[in-house]
């Protein structure tokens, strides 16, 4: 096992173009977490990169404090980031950390919220 040590967080607005289709301040909130594990791979050349979604609205971000913890998420995942030219490229394929199962990760869009939210506290 190797320890990760943390780079960078980056929240980013997700339009799920294709799916939900949502604009503006509608979209919601993705943050991405870049990691540097020597264990996986030379720190120059390899991130551990992990999404976390959630349901917040991107308009919303700002009525909470910057770099606050994450109440509730809808899944997580995680790809690595190789280094090119001049920066990062994330891998397209990644491995589903939350949900696991198959058919919550394909129809989460017909679901109430309360059935595709976790809140890591546990409460």
């Amino acid at each position: 096992a190797g320890s990760a040590t943390l780079s960078c967080v980056i929240d980013f607005a997700y339009a799920d173009i294709g799916g939900l289709n949502l604009k503006g301040n509608a979209r919601q909130l993705e943050r991405m977490y870049c990691f540097h594990d020597t264990h996986t791979g030379n720190p120059e050349e390899l991130l551990v990169v992990v999404h976390v979604h959630t349901t917040e609205t991107w308009g919303d971000r700002r009525k909470r404090p910057s770099g606050r913890r994450l109440q509730r998420f809808t899944s997580v995942n995680a790809r690595h980031a190789h280094m090119g030219d001049v920066n990062f490229k994330q891998e397209y394929k990644k491995f589903h950390v939350v949900p696991k199962n198959k058919e919550l990760c394909s129809s989460w869009r017909t679901l109430p919220e309360e059935d595709i939210t976790w809140n890591p506290k546990g409460g």
